[in-house]
Order: C-alpha cells, then structure tokens, then sequence
C-alpha cells in the first residue's frame, strides 16, 4: 500500500542498512567535536550513495509513477522551513552534494569505486566538492594560529571550517554581498584547511578565523574580505595584534 514517494524513502533507507551490514559506515558520530568538516564529508559520502541507489531504482519505474515523485525524504520542504540559509544549506549538502560526489565515483568505477570509498571515505568536504582531489591520504592541512586574545578573554572552542562551509557562507550572505564575490566555487577550490576559535569575556564573545590557501594568487582571501565588508560595513580593517577590546 505504500506509494511512490514511501517507498523511494524505503529504497533509501533500505541502501544504509545493507551498505552497514556490508561495508560499514564511517564512525561519523565518534569523530571528535574540532572534526565537523571530515564528518560532514563522510556523510555526503553515504548519503550520496544512498541517493543514487534511490533514483537508479525511480528510473525503473513506470512513467506514471515517475511523474507522482515529489520529494521523498522531505529535505525540500519542512526541515529547512524558517532555518536562515546557511544552515538549510548544510543540512542539504550531504544529500545535493553528495549525490554529485557518488555519481563521480560511479562514472569512474561503477559499484566497485563507491564500495571502495567506504574503506577509505573523503577527508574533507574539498572532496566531496572537487571529486578529483579524492583520493587516499589527501588531508587539509593545520592553518597558522591566529591572534591570541589576551585575558581575560578565554578560549572556548576550536571548530573546523571546511570548503563546504566558506561556499555555503558566500551563498547565504545578502545579494549585494554575493555578487561581491568573485568566482566563489573556483575561490574555494584554493581552501586547504582552517580552523575557527571561540572566545569568550564574560557575556562577550569573540571570534578568529584562521585558513590555509593553496599556493599562488591570494583569491580566497579577497574573497573573505569582500564578503566580510560587505555583511559588516561598519567593521574596520586593522593590522598587528589584537588589543583587548
């Protein structure tokens, strides 16, 4: 009694449990807190393979059912409803995203190339992004620290930044702000590691960012400039080391 979009959903779910039985997922929930970009690179990787499976299994379906298919896993529709942007992006990625990725590899070595990314899944989103720098032992590099804020401020968390993240920030900002960036898919391809730290004063709170470019022209950068102006107007540009306040 299930109907079309039920049972795309069932397809996909069904595809996580056999590819656990068989490959074994990656511990995506055992990764440490300062690891959210490989975790997030991994699950485009299952999602990615659990999408496909889902619409190779659609594309055996007769015509009208095929035009009944809405969104099966709802990722269209209430999840991301009243969530700004930037965080509705990063929900979907894995599925979008994800897809892309897996569909890669297919094209490559069919079946056999998707299993095989199991044993050794994408270490950053940069992979998931730019599938041809998938490949075993790529890793982002540790960016240089950034300014250290004097007490009493204190650090309270370090978080990684990956690929995805900066993309997603330039998608999300305002209009006048998005056209400010030059080339965001081919700026971001330069990210090759950062990290963010929280800092905190009491009630105050403040942040760094810190990143690693590739080698070359300094786009990436420019980028974060402009966005950053155009989101933060009144900010001023400032050079040496933070003072207190």
């Amino acid at each position: 009694d299930l109907g079309v979009n039920e049972r795309l959903t069932l397809v996909h779910e069904l595809q996580h449990a056999v590819a656990h039985q068989v490959l074994g997922l990656p511990q995506t929930e055992s990764l440490a807190a300062t690891a959210q970009d490989r975790g997030l690179a991994e699950r485009s990787l299952v999602e990615g393979d659990a999408m496909l499976t889902m619409w190779r299994y659609a594309l055996t379906l007769p015509a009208h059912e095929q035009q009944k298919i809405e969104d099966p896993l709802g990722i269209k529709g209430e999840p991301t409803e009243g969530i700004p942007g930037y965080i509705a992006r990063e929900i979907l990625f894995p599925y979008g995203q994800g897809l892309e990725f897996v569909c890669e590899l297919y094209r490559r070595g069919g079946w056999e190339a998707v299993n095989h990314a199991y044993s050794e899944p994408p270490a950053s989103t940069l992979e998931v992004l730019f599938p041809q720098r998938f490949y075993p032992g790529f890793a982002a590099g540790e960016p240089r620290e950034a300014h250290t804020l004097r007490p009493p401020w204190r650090l309270a968390a370090i978080q990684e930044f990956g690929a995805a993240d900066l993309l997603l920030l330039f998608r999300a900002g305002k209009a006048t702000v998005y056209e400010g960036v030059t080339n965001p898919l081919m700026s971001v391809e330069r990210w090759r590691g950062s990290q963010i730290r929280l800092w905190v004063r009491g009630p105050n709170s403040a942040m760094t960012l810190a990143f690693r470019e590739a080698p070359g022209r300094s786009e990436l950068c420019l980028n974060l400039i402009r966005w950053y102006a155009g989101m933060f107007p009144e900010a001023k540009e400032v050079s040496g080391r933070l003072e207190d306040d």
